[in-house]
Formats: structure tokens, C-alpha cells, sequence
């Protein structure tokens, strides 16, 4: 059985799963069965890890390490092995069954047994984490150039402070015409209120003298009383000149009544 590589090499940071290949050759003219064991079973995935090979055959095996939690340091050493192991297997021609056939495989050919031990080589890279340091400083150094940094978040406050001035100027100019074709619209509102006091007062004067010539004739009826008997003076009690006592009274109080109200 001959094994390539002596050495297994994994290179990065290591926080993620890397993959390394181990050939197997079998140079013998009968089939051999092998399996694949090492020092960290929790750290690596061996596919497959127990087959069949032929004669003057080969197989690749891969040899998946697992990711650790935090990158390691650059001074970090190895000390992981493999080992692989073969047998003949002349009568065992099913690779799934090597597993299961391995201990009687062990005790029938133990004279024939092969070992084959590997050392396992961490090569600390930080040119992944490197890169990733410079995608992050070019996404940003792209990202401040296109506005988006402090500069960028000035331009945008300043374009938001013009944008309200502007929106304020048109609110004010918009409010100022609004204003103006109010008064248009409206432009004697004042005067309209003046010419309504003038009409009231003339009301006013008008109705003072309607009182004042209801006065008079009262006076008047009266004086006409006097000289006219007591027949003639229940009469003239009644009506003075065809306008009944009563109906003055309420047209005066009526006056009065209208007068104050408009005051």
C-alpha cells in the first residue's frame, strides 16, 4: 500500500472547514481492505473511512477538518496523526461490509497487517482574514466617497434645511396671495359696516320724529278737549284725530324700544 502525501498540510485561519486528500495506491495483486483512524475523531471527517481497493488501484480520501471557534495563533502546533491500516480481503469483495469483517480480517491476515502513520501540519494563512479586512476598508473608503460619511450626512441635513426654506418661502407666498385676493375679493367689508351705522341712525331720526309729531298732536287733541264739553270729551279720550290712545301708546314704546336696541 503506498500512501501520498507523508504529510498532511492545512493552511488559513482555520475558522472554517479546509479539506486535504489522501491518495491511496494498492501495488499488490490482491485486493486490500483499509481503514482510516485517527488521533482527533471530533476534529476530522474522513470519507471514506473503510473501503476496498484493487489491484494496482488507487482512491482518494478526503480528510475534512472542522472549523474552530476562534482563529488560531500563529505559534499553534499540530500534534494530530492518521493512521491508516490495510489487510487482504481475498474473499470480501462488498466495501460496506469492511467495518463489519475488520476484526476476522485482523486475526485470519495479522501477519499481512500494513500501518501507515501521517502527521498532520497546520500552516497559520492570514491572507483570507487580510482580504477580508481590505474588502471591509474598500466597502467603506467606497461608501464615504459616495456621501454616505460625515460629509455625505452634511449634504443631506443642508439639502433638507433648503428643501424646508424653499417649502416655507412658498408656504408665506402662497399665504400673502391668498391674502391679497381675500381683500380683492372683500374690499368693503369696512365700508359695508359704516353704511349699515348710517342707515340705523337715519331709522333712529326717523322714528324720533314720528314720536315727536305723535307728541304733538297729543298736546294738540288735548288743548281741544278743554274747550269742548264733557260729551265731546269722551270722545276725544277715545281717538285724536282718528289715532286711538292706545295705538300711540304702543307705536311710543315701540320707538323707544327700537331705538335703544340699535344704541
Amino acid at each position: 500500500m503506498e500512501v501520498s502525501p507523508n504529510v498532511l498540510t492545512y493552511k488559513g485561519n482555520f475558522t472554517e472547514p479546509s479539506t486535504e486528500y489522501l491518495h491511496l495506491t494498492n501495488s499488490s495483486s490482491q485486493p486490500l481492505a483499509f481503514k482510516v483512524k485517527t488521533t482527533a475523531p471530533k476534529l476530522y471527517c474522513v470519507r471514506p473511512n473503510a473501503s476496498i481497493i484493487g489491484p494496482n488501484e488507487s482512491i482518494k480520501i478526503s480528510l475534512i477538518l472542522q472549523g474552530f471557534t476562534q482563529p488560531l495563533p500563529k505559534d499553534y502546533k499540530c500534534k494530530d496523526k492518521f493512521l491508516i491500516v490495510s489487510l487482504p480481503c481475498p474473499d470480501l469483495a462488498d466495501p460496506a461490509k469492511v467495518s463489519e469483517q475488520w476484526s476476522a480480517l485482523e486475526s485470519k491476515y495479522a501477519d499481512q497487517l500494513l500501518q501507515k502513520k501521517l502527521r498532520v501540519n497546520f500552516v497559520i494563512d492570514d491572507d483570507e482574514t487580510n482580504e477580508s479586512q481590505a474588502n471591509e476598508t474598500t466597502f467603506a473608503n467606497a461608501t464615504s466617497s459616495a456621501g454616505f460619511g460625515g460629509a455625505g450626512a452634511a449634504a443631506a441635513s443642508g439639502f433638507s434645511s433648503n428643501a424646508n426654506d424653499t417649502a416655507n418661502r412658498t408656504i408665506d407666498g402662497n399665504g400673502a396671495a391668498a391674502a391679497d385676493t381675500t381683500k380683492e375679493a372683500f374690499p368693503s367689508v369696512g365700508g359695508g359696516a359704516a353704511a349699515a351705522d348710517d342707515a340705523q341712525q337715519k331709522e333712529l331720526e326717523a322714528s324720533n320724529q314720528k314720536i315727536n309729531n305723535l307728541s304733538d298732536k297729543l298736546d294738540s287733541n288735548e288743548k281741544s278737549a278743554a274747550g269742548t264739553g264733557t260729551s265731546t270729551g269722551t270722545a276725544t279720550e277715545d281717538t285724536v284725530s282718528g289715532v286711538s290712545l292706545p295705538f300711540a301708546a304702543v307705536l311710543v314704546l315701540i320707538a323707544v324700544l327700537l331705538g335703544w336696541y340699535i344704541l
